[in-house]
């Protein structure tokens, strides 16, 4: 704290990178000028005929094994709007099956053991709530886990490429779960729609 302090008297400008607790901390530290960018994570809403498309399939699986999801455009969870929950699910195994592929071009770096930890209790939830007989079912790897949901609220996962896949019934049902969420939300990639139809409805 005092090497911070220290440094931090001499800048003219704060800018902060990191997790609440820490961005709040630092933005307490008297300075006129600060600039907080907070944790922020992304997501992927797809629709129609691309719910098929294995490019699609693919792209998501790419963007989630970037960086192992330490990114924060990296995708937490893909929505898939649609009246079937079948669809999503159809989705998450296929997802699932591009994860194990991208492995072999992008394998996974080390985690920590505290991530392990966060994804096998994860994981152990999922299949916890697939026996109870709720709408969920785990795709997993050694490296890479998808849970199908059917209809659910937003959720966060817990990173080391593990990713959420949802049923949404429409696109007004979507913007009602994320509208909430709106200021942690970088970025949102959509697939399925028509230019401008969903990106002028979502939350800023």
């Amino acid at each position: 704290t005092q090497l911070e302090d220290a440094l931090l008297a001499r800048a003219d400008l704060l800018v902060v990178y990191g997790g609440e607790r820490v961005a709040r901390e630092l933005g307490q530290r008297g300075h006129t000028r600060v600039v907080v960018h907070g944790p922020k994570l992304s997501i992927g809403i797809v629709r129609g005929t691309a719910v098929a498309s294995d490019e699609v399939v693919q792209s998501a699986a790419r963007a989630i094994a970037t960086f192992d999801q330490q990114g924060c455009v990296s995708p937490h969870a893909i929505y898939i709007i649609t009246d079937d929950p079948a669809d999503a699910r159809a989705f998450a195994r296929a997802l699932s099956s591009a994860l194990a592929q991208v492995e072999a071009e992008l394998p996974r770096g080390r985690i920590t053991t505290e991530d392990a930890v966060a994804i096998n209790t994860a994981r152990t939830e999922a299949e916890f709530k697939s026996i109870a007989g709720a709408q969920v079912e785990l795709f997993s790897s050694p490296t890479a886990t998808i849970v199908w949901q059917g209809e659910a609220g937003f959720r966060a996962s817990c990173l080391g490429r593990f990713a959420y896949v949802a049923s949404v019934p429409a696109i007004d049902r979507m913007i009602e779960l994320l509208r909430p969420h709106g200021q942690i939300l970088q970025s949102i990639a959509i697939e399925g729609f028509q230019k401008d139809e969903a990106a002028e409805r979502l939350p800023n």
